[in-house]
């Protein structure tokens, strides 16, 4: 499998409908699944709706012999990476979760009907590449989406687990083979947001390029007009948030706050308001 053919392009062209037959078992026992409400409800917006979900997944999951090794749980879906050695497992659980929680969602909300826009969807994971790549998109999926703005702000993904030692250690072996694994989780996701950066119309590097040809990064930030332009340009040519050009120039909030009072930025150019 070819790191082109990366699962978040499978969602982002609607993914495909799932027939109500049964499901070819695959020889991979790394799974990404995907929960999603119907008419993209939002089937977890609450709290409480996220916790319970996650509460039923855990619930369940062994009696099935699954390991949930890395999710996030949005407002309209949610993002599951398991391994299940046989893949028999994954129907039965995903059924009895998905059931359970419908009715819950069903009672909360005093309706009737579908709660689900399928079963769900599954993706098996051949490579470590791609196992590696899907962890780190579903922990950047809070942040594509505006609900965070860096990886351990959203309680609800695994991404703190991983980062405060709370994953069972069958559960890392079973990922990264060894107990030391922060630094291969920290190259993860930092390779995985360059990639993201650079594939989006996030991507700052023909700005970077025109003012580095003649002077490197640390020289512009000495200078005022020079760092404020390039700041200007970021705003206003990519969808960068206002932390990630901080985060590329290497510099620090109070620094913009002190180009804005000093009048080298006008104040709505880099205004929290334009965070969306």
């Amino acid at each position: 499998m070819g790191t082109d053919s990366i699962f978040p392009l499978f969602y982002l062209k609607g993914g495909i409908k799932i027939p109500r037959r049964a499901r070819r078992l695959c020889t991979s026992s790394y799974y990404h699944i995907m929960t999603q409400g119907i008419n993209k409800l939002n089937i977890y917006e609450t709290n409480k709706e996220k916790n319970t979900y996650l509460k039923y997944l855990n619930e369940e999951k062994e009696k099935n012999r699954i390991k949930l090794l890395a999710y996030t749980v949005m407002d309209n879906h949610a993002h599951l990476l398991i391994y299940n050695q046989s893949g028999q497992g994954i129907p039965n659980w995903m059924k009895i979760v998905n059931t359970k929680y419908a009715r819950f969602y069903n009672r909360e909300h005093n309706r009737v009907g579908y709660v689900y826009r399928d079963r769900y969807k599954s993706k098996p994971i051949l490579t470590k590449e791609y196992l590696y790549n899907v962890i780190a998109y579903i922990h950047y999926n809070p942040i594509e989406a505006g609900l965070a703005k860096e990886l351990g702000q959203y309680i609800f993904s695994s991404y703190n687990d991983f980062l405060y030692y709370k994953k069972e250690k069958e559960e890392i072996e079973l990922l990264f083979e060894d107990e030391n694994y922060k630094s291969i989780f920290n190259l993860i996701h930092y390779n995985y947001n360059q990639k993201r950066l650079i594939n989006s119309k996030k991507n700052p590097e023909k700005i970077l390029q025109k003012y580095l040809q003649n002077k490197s990064i640390e020289e512009i930030k000495k200078d005022k007009v020079l760092l404020a332009k390039i700041v200007k340009d970021l705003k206003s040519e990519t969808e960068l948030k206002n932390f990630e050009i901080c985060q590329i120039l290497k510099i620090g909030k109070n620094r913009i706050s002190k180009l804005i009072k000093e009048g080298f930025i006008e104040k709505n150019i880099f205004s929290n308001k334009n965070e969306s």
